[in-house]
């Protein structure tokens, strides 16, 4: 099963698990819109369409006390690109409290944290680079994913995956097109 774990801020990431083996991660792509910084749905979505999921799981959103408005604006952006991404791809979609997967971990706040237990889960620093404090948000996504994994979150019947076949096939042929 290929899971895609979002993390969806700015500096965010996304992280490709086929089962439980982490084989793709990347910085979440941006773009500037209106002199802001979101999130590329072009390349995100052309990105999610090659991995052919089974699975997205993206951390919801949540405000933070004394964010300001415009910063609460953007992050309800992002989040209504990547659902408007997964409604189109028609792959189901968990949205995840922080709270839920980094207890499961017993992760606290702290990125760093985030950045240990990665490198603990899935090795190889040399390939993610878990040193570096910037990747915290491919860390987030790619144990946002393993989360669901390990929960056995996504099981599909027959039916449900040759109707999301299809419409894969479809979105795929329009995004030769382009």
């Amino acid at each position: 099963m290929i899971t895609i774990g979002i993390d969806p801020g700015i500096t965010g990431g996304i992280a490709v698990l086929d089962g439980m083996k982490l084989w793709r991660a990347k910085r979440i792509p941006t773009s500037i819109l209106a002199g802001k910084k979101i999130i590329n749905a072009n390349e995100v979505s052309t990105f999610c369409l090659t991995q052919n999921p089974d699975l997205f799981v993206i951390e919801k959103g949540i405000p933070m006390p004394g964010q300001s408005s415009v910063a609460t604006f953007s992050s309800g952006l992002n989040m209504g690109i990547l659902a408007a991404i997964s409604q189109l791809m028609q792959v189901p979609t968990l949205w995840v409290h922080p709270r839920t997967w980094k207890s499961f971990f017993r992760i606290g706040s702290n990125k760093r944290e985030s950045l240990n237990f990665a490198s603990q889960s899935f090795g190889a620093d040399d390939i993610f680079k878990w040193s570096i404090m910037a990747n915290n948000g491919i860390a987030e996504a790619a144990l946002l994913a393993l989360w669901a994994v390990q929960k056995g979150k996504g099981s599909f019947s027959k039916s449900e995956r040759s109707v999301r076949e299809c419409t894969k096939k479809n979105w795929l042929s329009l995004a030769d097109q382009r």
